[in-house]
């Protein structure tokens, strides 16, 4: 869960990203567990979601080899240990 907020904090700082559900962001991670959390990063929409320790993230729409690329990106983050 950690990790994926992270995540998520880090796109929220990008400027051409929206996040559209901020539950994430309260006590518990909202719909980030097991629900997802639709983002929006130039031109692809995807969703990220965590289930059991993973974090999942599902393109919903945009061009497929910019969100490989993204998804390339995601491997090169490092997270910090911190809860």
């Amino acid at each position: 869960m950690p990790a994926a907020a992270q995540l998520l904090e880090h796109l929220e700082r990008q400027e051409n990203c929206k996040i559209s559900d901020a539950s994430w962001k309260r006590p518990g991670y909202g719909n980030l567990v097991e629900v997802g959390i639709p983002v929006r990063l130039g031109t692809i929409e995807f969703a990220i979601m965590s289930s059991y320790g993973d974090i999942l993230i599902y393109r919903r729409s945009g061009n497929k080899a910019e969100f490989y690329d993204f998804c390339e990106s995601l491997r090169q983050m490092e997270f910090s240990d911190a809860t």
